[in-house]
């Protein structure tokens, strides 16, 4: 072999091992904490390889809003495997040591925290929730690492596609079109419909959640309304494109079927389903074909332009509700409020004859409406509404907020008996209702 190709042979061999490095270390991050978190963090680092049983080392560097001074704390990493009901390792640490202050005025910071990777067991795509508290349990941080053990298992020279999102547009592409791509090359998606896959934002909400793989409540399309038999349902999907407006996750069903993600046969009273019928298309309809099928606005590209199915120009538009017109208003004006009870207005039935709708609440996690007056609004017992927040926001969190020395637990809970930590003991909580 000439000495030409021996050397071409040794660069194609080190570029190999090199790719194979480069990508065994990748990962992505992104922040989970609050506007009070302690620590605001810029940059992240990793050390280490990103395989099974490979111990590994994070350090987070940002600027500090310190309330108090640091006396005690502990820092946890709970690592979470796609397709896995709970965590596969938890790590914990003393905050003292892993916290470093890098300026006289302690403005700025650097935490570093070592541990070690689980085995794939599922998916093999992995988020290590890194979280700190200190002695009062006021949280300091939150941070997931997004990690996988896939992206090197069919590795090879001269077909390695770059891994991340280059641009906003590349996050649009799963229909989340306020979704937008972070300096570290992953994408910011919209909450909680949409998640990211380093590349894109997905669609991650579904009809009916099982806690694992999905948590949050929505149809995503026609078919997830209809697959009970209501032919005529149709989906206000969260994803959306440059001509449309994002919906929220809700079915909208034909008279005599009831339901959010799905549209299921309803056993209502025959004096009652014509109601029914008016209230599943308050305001007019979402899939238009004319300017007058739109009160208040205008048909574009099949839909009533910026108020969906909720447009209207009188009160009577809106059934068991009302048309928020009032002078303060600009048009397109919308139906205030949720119609759920549009039944026992318009009909004044007896209870009995709505049961069905009467006891239906919003679960943790799940849209809601609500008011200062009425911050339970739609949600269940336990629960408040977000009600102050803009749509996909506006959504149910539990009253207790879950206060675990060692940084576990569930966090916002609807019931404080639920505040476990990871040894299976009680917890202090936080009352915010």
């Amino acid at each position: 072999m000439g000495e030409v190709a021996k050397i071409n042979m040794s660069l194609r061999t080190l570029a190999i091992f090199a790719l194979v490095a480069s990508a065994s270390a990748s990962f992505t991050w992104d922040s989970c904490g609050t506007k009070l978190d302690r620590l605001k963090t810029s940059n992240v680092k990793g050390e280490g390889s990103f395989t099974a049983g490979s111990k590994v080392t994070i350090t987070a560097s940002g600027d500090t809003y310190l309330h108090a001074p640091l006396e005690s704390g502990a820092w946890q990493v709970r690592i979470y495997e796609l397709g896995m009901s709970k965590e596969t390792s938890t790590s914990v640490g003393d905050l003292m040591s892993a916290l470093k202050f890098l300026d006289a005025k302690n403005t700025t910071f650097e935490v570093t925290v070592s541990f070690t990777l689980p085995a794939k067991q599922a998916s093999g795509d992995f988020n290590a929730n890194l979280v700190a508290v200190d002695q009062a349990k006021a949280d300091y941080m939150c941070l997931d690492i997004k990690y996988n053990y896939t992206s090197t298992d069919t590795l090879a020279l001269g077909n390695i596609s770059a891994t991340g999102c280059k641009s906003d547009t590349d996050c649009h592409a799963g229909g989340d079109m306020s979704g937008y791509c972070k300096a570290n090359g992953d994408c910011h998606c919209s909450e909680p419909f949409f998640s990211t896959t380093g590349s894109t934002c997905k669609l991650s909400c579904c009809p009916k959640p099982d806690g694992k793989t999905c948590t949050v409540a929505c149809c995503r399309d026609d078919a997830d309304c209809q697959v009970s038999g209501d032919k005529g349902a149709y989906c206000k999907s969260p994803k959306s494109t440059l001509h449309t407006t994002p919906g929220n996750g809700q079915c909208r069903c034909s008279a005599g079927f009831a339901g959010t993600t799905s549209c299921e046969k309803a056993e209502l009273p025959a004096s009652l389903l014509a109601v029914a019928s008016r209230s599943s298309t308050v305001g007019g309809v979402a899939h238009c074909t004319k300017d007058s099928d739109c009160p208040s606005s205008y048909c574009q590209n099949g839909v009533c332009h910026a108020c969906g199915d909720e447009c209207c120009t009188k009160d009577s538009d809106c059934p068991g509700s009302y048309c928020a017109n009032d002078p303060t208003k600009m048009p397109p004006y919308t139906c205030h409020g949720s119609t759920k009870n549009a039944f026992a207005v318009a009909m004044n039935a007896p209870a009995g004859e709505i049961t069905m709708f009467a006891d239906k609440c919003s679960p943790i996690g799940t849209q809601c409406t609500g008011t200062k007056a009425d911050p339970t609004g739609s949600c269940c017992k336990g629960n408040f509404c977000k009600y102050y927040q803009p749509a996909p926001g506006n959504l149910c969190q539990g009253c207790f907020n879950c206060k675990c020395p060692d940084g576990s637990g569930p966090g916002a809970v609807d019931d404080p008996n639920k505040c476990i930590d990871s040894q299976g003991d009680r917890c202090d909580y936080q009352s915010e209702c």
